[in-house]
């Protein structure tokens, strides 16, 4: 700062650092879970329906989450994390390319994602230099029709002046897989000479890509989990699953997945479930569909939170490893460990049932790191600090060993501790092929004494793949825990709409759709322009591109009845109708969950409360590691108060001034010395919340005479 010398008002230009701010709008962002044509297999935002095509494909009525996602956009949303889920033996399309020889391999393209869809992929090598051992990669998709019926080029990417050499700057794996929106490079283990694929004139396809089978239940189930990392509230919807509830024969699956779902979103605390019905459903069939759904999320469900792998029992294996197996992948454990597993719905115990003997130590038939391995008829493994047994070998090429009475010896290294056979002789009977021989530096060359099998205990109905508990020496404890679903954090809607079938040429036809798009797109809407206090139904709530309410076998549009209205918005399990209002269209007219007690009957409360829960969070962070003391407190109370204030003012809490609207307290009160002492500070909210006017009643009269008002 210059120096002062006379009074006076002096200005100096400085940068202010910038606070953080938070949006006032939910931050609810929709999550759909289903199958798409092609995309990534982790959780991708898209902002725009051409984003959605860009990167998913385009509307395909055999693939319900396309509909929904165009659903969406046409409705006023905003932001939708979308998971694409593909069944096990989906495949990704491949081409391996050759050297200028033609007969060594030099690069393997793959498709980015699997599906069917990679096989529309063709590339090209457009240069190719032995030289410099350089190469350039064209990537192509389907021609593109044009006027009068021709065909043209579809270049959708070119990469130049690639190198196999990876500490070349122009490394073709780094730069393809990372800018490619399509493929993706192999390196060939055997092209330690970097030669680059050979120059061809014609396009080559991908091949082998495929679909798989149809998603299942578990599928879907087995995909929630990697929404785990996205901290936003999510309104989730899988299109699938109304599909699959609509056969007999996967519906029980069908609602285990719904019911995965909706107690996913309950536990994460953020997340809102937008429930479809299956196609063609009468009135009374989708109150029932409501209630399978509720008692499926609601049913007390037992799950494997955790289990130790103690100390062996008398007359089991005093070596090996625990397996968990999540669907084809295996885990391996060793005793001491505390391992977690979640999503076992039976509520059975755990069941021992016979199995092949296990290999302790190994994941299948790959060695688990850090274990010692040997080898007889099988392979068996020892980690480091196993005291183990070993057999006395006397004479031949076997005089190192010199044992009449078997010894102990301690495992204290595995870094390089490996197997070998010393001989291909026999001593007494026992052929090297049965022995197996310990060989590093120590003192000694021991052979250990083969590991009894062992018994694998299975659990049955998992909603995240089979669990196995692999070796005897598994100790289950503290296993069972009740999860459920209150039902507070979804709502189902019926019944389904019509929408013009743009994949006929023929004008007039339609295509019968479930409403969940449509749904989340009016709930993002309404959040941006009224707020989430604001129920997401009434007659503004018009969906768009509907034309009707779905036709039914006969090709009438469905129409609801007065009483078939009174009764879903009623029942036990309220079902939310969406039907057509002359001079308003077709409008969502229902507002409650699936839980019938309020507040958290009604979604526009029942969302209310979490996001004030995640924007107190929010504007709560900054206490953390501040000192707990009075000037903490009165900034907890500032920061809380004023969002709040802010609130209420927008319309989201009910009262005619802030005191009756909300309270804040953050105090000696509420935070005691103890609480200091344990780094603790409490804070206290109150909240009065807006309740939905459902029913306006209107009383009016006739004035005669000398008659009052009533």
């Amino acid at each position: 700062m210059a120096s002062l010398g006379r009074p006076g008002v002096y200005l100096q230009e400085s940068n202010v650092q910038q606070t953080i701010t938070f949006s006032d709008r939910t931050d609810a962002i929709a999550a759909f879970v289903g199958s798409t044509a092609r995309g990534p297999l982790a959780p991708t935002i898209v902002s725009s329906w051409s984003d959605f095509v860009r990167n998913y494909g385009g509307l395909d009525y055999d693939k319900p989450t396309t509909v929904a996602a165009y659903l969406f956009f046409s409705n006023g949303g905003r932001d939708a994390y979308i998971r694409r889920v593909v069944a096990t033996d989906a495949a990704v399309a491949s081409r391996t390319l050759k050297q200028a020889d033609g007969s060594t391999d030099a690069v393997t393209v793959k498709s980015i994602n699997p599906g069917l869809w990679g096989t529309t992929l063709t590339v090209q090598v457009t240069a190719s230099d032995p030289a410099t051992k350089k190469f350039s990669l064209a990537v192509y998709g389907a021609p593109l029709a044009v006027s009068g019926g021709g065909l043209t080029s579809n270049l959708l990417e070119q990469f130049n002046d690639l190198s196999l050499d990876s500490s070349n700057s122009r490394y073709a794996l780094a730069i393809v897989n990372q800018f490619s929106n399509y493929i993706a490079l192999t390196a060939i283990s055997g092209n330690t000479t970097f030669i680059p694929p050979a120059y061809f004139a014609t396009p080559v396809a991908l091949t082998g890509g495929s679909d798989g089978s149809a998603v299942a239940g578990t599928d879907i189930s087995l995909s929630l989990s990697d929404f785990d990392a996205i901290n936003a509230p999510l309104i989730f919807n899988a299109p699938d699953i109304a599909t699959l509830a609509g056969q007999s024969a996967t519906k029980a699956a069908a609602l285990t997945a719904q019911a995965a779902l909706l107690r996913y979103a309950e536990a994460r605390g953020d997340g809102f479930v937008i429930v479809d019905t299956p196609s063609g459903l009468s009135a009374f069939d989708a109150q029932t569909y409501a209630s399978d759904v509720y008692n499926a999320a609601t049913a007390a469900s037992a799950t494997v939170s955790s289990f130790t792998v103690s100390a062996v029992a008398a007359g089991t294996p005093a070596t090996g490893s625990v397996q968990y197996t999540t669907g084809t992948t295996q885990h391996g454990f060793i005793p001491g460990q505390t391992v977690t597993i979640a999503g076992v719905t039976s509520s059975a115990n755990l069941h021992a049932t016979p199995a092949t003997a296990i290999k302790p130590g190994y994941q299948g038939t790959t060695q688990v790191a850090g274990y010692v391995t040997y080898t007889t008829a099988a392979a068996h493994g020892f980690k480091s600090g196993d005291q183990v047994t070993i057999t006395g070998l006397t004479g031949g090429n076997f005089a190192d060993y010199n044992f009449s009475t078997p010894k102990t010896i301690t495992v204290i290294d595995t870094t390089s501790f490996y197997v070998v056979l010393a001989s291909t002789s026999s001593v007494s009977g026992i052929t090297t092929s049965s022995i197996p021989v310990i060989s590093t530096g120590y003192s000694g060359k021991y052979t250990i004494t083969s590991v009894p099998s062992t018994v694998t205990f299975v659990t049955s109905n998992t909603e995240s793949g089979t669990a196995v508990l692999s070796s005897a020496t598994a100790s289950v404890t503290n296993t069972w825990t009740t999860t459920t679903a209150s039902g507070a954090n979804a709502a189902i809607y019926y019944p389904w709409l019509a929408i013009p079938d743009t994949g006929k040429s023929v004008p007039g036809l339609t295509k019968n759709v479930a409403p969940g798009g449509a749904i989340a797109g009016i709930f993002q809407e309404t959040d941006a322009a009224r707020g989430v206090f604001k129920s997401p139904a009434g007659y503004t709530t018009n969906i768009s591109v509907a034309v009707d309410l779905e036709y039914d076998s006969s090709n009438k549009p469905r129409r609801l009845t007065n009483d078939q209205l009174d009764t879903l918005n009623t029942a036990t399990y309220p079902v939310n109708p969406i039907r057509i209002v002359p001079g308003a269209g077709i409008v969502v007219m229902g507002a409650r969950t699936l839980n019938t007690t309020s507040p958290n009957k009604y979604i526009n409360m029942r969302r209310s409360m979490i996001y004030l829960k995640k924007q107190i969070e929010l504007r709560s962070q900054f206490a953390v590691f501040e000192n707990n003391d009075e000037y903490l407190w009165r900034q907890l109370r500032s920061s809380l108060s004023n969002f709040l204030n802010m609130y209420w003012q927008q319309g989201g809490l009910r009262g005619a001034t802030p005191e009756q609207a909300f309270y804040v307290k953050c105090d000696s009160s509420t935070t005691s010395d103890a609480d200091i002492a344990n780094g603790q500070v409490n804070i206290q909210v109150g909240v009065a919340l807006e309740y939905p006017a459902e029913f306006v009643v209107i009383n009016i009269g006739q004035l005669t005479g000398s008659a009052t008002a009533f």
